[in-house]
């Protein structure tokens, strides 16, 4: 795995170094562990299983505040393959639900065009309660792909719980059709 740690493709990296800090994790060499999904997640930034691992290790720590700061760090640069999601639900297992909508937010105020961003900022809405927000952010999505199912599937799941029966119908209409 160290030797395909030094490839160039950003998968193959990542992928290498999950499993170095997965073996290092079974030797009991927790702060390696950490080290190798923390390079794992510098090639790649969305590596699931590195992020999994990494939260892990850290609750084990019983250091959720230091990791909460790691991981708006890794969203700050507001690209498209950035585990936006994965931060707002460790925010929000943490009570700083309000602190992950409001980065989210400004993320998402210098990436406007970013629909990661807005997916992940509807779904802190949705979870927050604020579902105003929320139609905004999935019809921002629709206005740039019309034909997203997801976002007019999540819309139409907020308009049925609103009792707004047709227009959750016809949400779902243009969710089915894209399927």
């Amino acid at each position: 795995y160290n030797q395909m740690a030094k490839d160039d493709d950003a998968w193959t990296k990542a992928f290498a170094l999950f499993k170095v800090g997965s073996i290092q994790e079974k030797q009991n060499k927790p702060d390696d562990a950490m080290a190798s999904y923390k390079k794992s997640l510098e090639a790649r930034p969305s590596a699931s299983n590195s992020l999994d691992a990494l939260a892990k290790l850290y609750d084990a720590q019983k250091k959720t505040e230091e990791f909460l700061p790691y991981l708006k760090s890794l969203i700050e640069p507001g690209k498209d393959d950035l585990p936006y999601g994965f931060f707002f639900d460790k925010y929000k297992a943490a009570g700083k639900t309000d602190e992950a909508i409001k980065t989210l937010e400004e993320i998402s105020g210098k990436n406007a065009d970013n629909v990661p961003i807005r997916y992940a900022l509807a779904a802190a809405y949705k979870g927050a309660s604020q579902q105003d927000k929320a139609i905004e952010q999935y019809n921002k999505i629709i206005a740039k792909n019309a034909d997203d199912p997801t976002a007019n599937k999540e819309l139409g799941d907020i308009y049925k719980a609103q009792g707004k029966d047709q227009d959750a119908v016809s949400r779902y209409a243009v969710a089915a059709k894209s399927v």
